[in-house]
C-alpha cells in the first residue's frame, strides 16, 4: 500500500530531478528512494518518471500523480496540525525537580517562557534532595542538575540531555581575604568552613587542608556566609542574581589543580514515562539553551 512517505519521495525527486539529491534531502539512501518509487509505480501500474543519464523527469502520469499527491500532503499536514492543536488544548501536568538555588539561574525564565507558549501545561516545582530517586519513584518527571560527572544516569536506568556548560565559582564574604583574588585555588581554602547541601563535596578537598563542613538546605547557603572563613561553591551563571540579593558576598572563579572545573547542566528524565522526541518541554528546553548559546 502506498503511504505518505512514498508520495513525499516522488514529490522530492520531481522537484530535484535527481534521486541522489532527493535522497540526501530526505536523509534516506539512494536505494531506499529508488525502491519506494519502484514500489509505487508497480502498485499503480504506471511509470512516473522518464530516466536519462543526467536526470529524471515526470511522465504525464507522473505529473498527474504529483498534482494529486501535493494535495494529499497538504491535507495530511493540516490534519497533523489540527491534531497537535487538540492535544495542546488538553491540560497537562509536569513536576520539575531542581535544587533550591536554581531560583537564581535561568530556569525560572525557561519555565515562564514555556508556560506562556504552552498555557495548558501546569508546572509543579520540587526540591527533592535525592533527585534521581525522586524520578524513579515518580515524585518528579524531570530534574535539572549541574555536575562535572558524565553518564550520571548509568546506574539509575534514567536518561539525560546535556543543555549547557558552566564554570564553578566560590562564594565568599566581602571581607574575606580571598574575595579580592582573581581566582581561588584548592590550597587557598586550608582551614576554611564549607557550607553545602552535599556531603560528597567534601571528597573534592584533601583531608590535610582541614576544611570543615556544615550541611544545610541549599536555599539557605548564601545567608549562612555571614563572615570571613566560610564559603560555598556554585555555578557561575547563578552568581549574578545571588549577588543582587546578597550584596555582602563576592564570587571568585575556583581552580582545582590549576584548572577551572567545567560543569554541565543536565536534564534528567525517566525514558519509560517520557519520550524525548515528542515531549514539548524537553524539546523547548533544548531549543532554549541552543538559542542562548547562539547569542
Amino acid at each position: 500500500m502506498i503511504d505518505i512517505q512514498d508520495i513525499l519521495c516522488v514529490l522530492e525527486v520531481a522537484k530535484e530531478k535527481c534521486i541522489t539529491n532527493a535522497a540526501a534531502n530526505m536523509f534516506l539512501t539512494q536505494s531506499a528512494v529508488s525502491q519506494k518509487i519502484a514500489r509505487t509505480e508497480k502498485e499503480l501500474g504506471m511509470t512516473l518518471f522518464e530516466r536519462t543519464n543526467r536526470s529524471v523527469e515526470l511522465t504525464e502520469d507522473g505529473m498527474a500523480f504529483a498534482k494529486q499527491g501535493s494535495h494529499l500532503v497538504e491535507e495530511w499536514e493540516q490534519f497533523l496540525a489540527e491534531m497537535k492543536r487538540r492535544t495542546l488544548k488538553k491540560e497537562q501536568f509536569l513536576t520539575i525537580g531542581m535544587h533550591a538555588l536554581s531560583i537564581y539561574s535561568d530556569l525560572p525564565e525557561l519555565i515562564a517562557d514555556f508556560t506562556a507558549v504552552y498555557p495548558n501545561w501546569k508546572i509543579n516545582l520540587s526540591t527533592h534532595s535525592d533527585s534521581f530517586k525522586s524520578i524513579q519513584n515518580g515524585k518528579t518527571d524531570i530534574f535539572f542538575v549541574f555536575t562535572n560527572t558524565e553518564n550520571l544516569t548509568d546506574e539509575c536506568a534514567l536518561s539525560q540531555i546535556s543543555l549547557k556548560e558552566d564554570t564553578l565559582c566560590i562564594l565568599l564574604h566581602e571581607a574575606d581575604v580571598l574575595a579580592s583574588k582573581e581566582t581561588v585555588e584548592t590550597e587557598d581554602l586550608a582551614g576554611y568552613h564549607l557550607i553545602s547541601w552535599n556531603t560528597e563535596l567534601m571528597e573534592s578537598f584533601p583531608e590535610e587542608l582541614g576544611i570543615t563542613l556544615t550541611v544545610c538546605e541549599d536555599s539557605f547557603l548564601p545567608s549562612l556566609i555571614s563572615k570571613p572563613g566560610s564559603f560555598t561553591l556554585t555555578p557561575k551563571s547563578r552568581c549574578e542574581k545571588i549577588l543582587q540579593q546578597y550584596s555582602n558576598l563576592r564570587a571568585v572563579p575556583f581552580k582545582s589543580k590549576g584548572i577551572i572545573p567545567v560543569l554541565t547542566l543536565y536534564l534528567v528524565y525517566n525514558s519509560n514515562r517520557i519520550t524525548a522526541e515528542n515531549h514539548p518541554f524537553l524539546q523547548y528546553a533544548v531549543d532554549y539553551y541552543k538559542q542562548q548559546e547562539e547569542k
